[in-house]
């Protein structure tokens, strides 16, 4: 287990989360959680992110030692999973939008 798959699981137990619903709040299975947290599967940049927001923490804290994590605003799950939802829906726009910018800047 490395730093980041240890801390993830430090951080969700101090919270009281279960590995179901951290893993719902940011948008991953919770197999796929557990498979994080045993540091059998790599964390890819945006689960990351993701965790981190579910947490209420900064991603850099991911690998910052638990005694140290300052948590930040309301950890509740449903709140955490609703800020991801408007964050990804977010990035999927900004995608659309761009992508038919770039067919428009094709087409002239």
């Amino acid at each position: 287990m490395d730093g980041a798959s240890r801390r993830i699981t430090e951080l969700r137990e101090r919270l009281g989360l279960s590995q179901g619903r951290l893993a719902a709040a940011a948008g991953l299975s919770r197999e796929q959680l557990n498979r994080i947290e045993r540091g059998s599967r790599t964390l890819t940049h945006a689960e990351a992110v993701s965790l981190a927001l579910a947490l209420g923490v900064g991603i850099d804290e991911l690998s910052t030692p638990t005694e140290a994590v300052q948590f930040r605003g309301n950890t509740d799950t449903h709140d955490a999973g609703a800020a991801i939802a408007a964050f990804r829906t977010y990035v999927r726009n900004w995608q659309m939008i761009d992508a038919l910018r770039s067919i428009d800047e094709e087409s002239a």
